[in-house]
């Protein structure tokens, strides 16, 4: 991971859109409608699941309760933006 990039803060809005700051200042709106119906994520389908979202350093998880169900790696949220996925 680049330094400087933890992801500082994130939140989850309606339709499978993300927004994310990171420790540098930037952001990023991050469109996640073509992930939710794949297995890893779709428990991000849940409204209360999606709205758990939470930054830790270099990832975003998502839980239910306080257990994880769902995490993105600060390098495969920018290889998203990217496009690269």
């Amino acid at each position: 991971m680049p330094a400087g990039t933890p992801i500082a803060g994130v939140r989850p809005l309606r339709d499978g859109l993300i927004w994310v700051d990171f420790e540098s200042g930037s952001q990023v709106l991050l469109d996640m409608k073509s992930c939710l119906g794949a297995l890893r994520f779709k428990a991000l389908e849940s409204p209360d699941v999606w709205q758990s979202a939470r930054a830790g350093g270099g990832f975003i998880r998502w839980y239910s309760g306080e257990t994880p169900v769902a995490e993105l790696s600060y390098e495969e949220l920018f290889s998203m933006v990217a496009g690269d996925r």
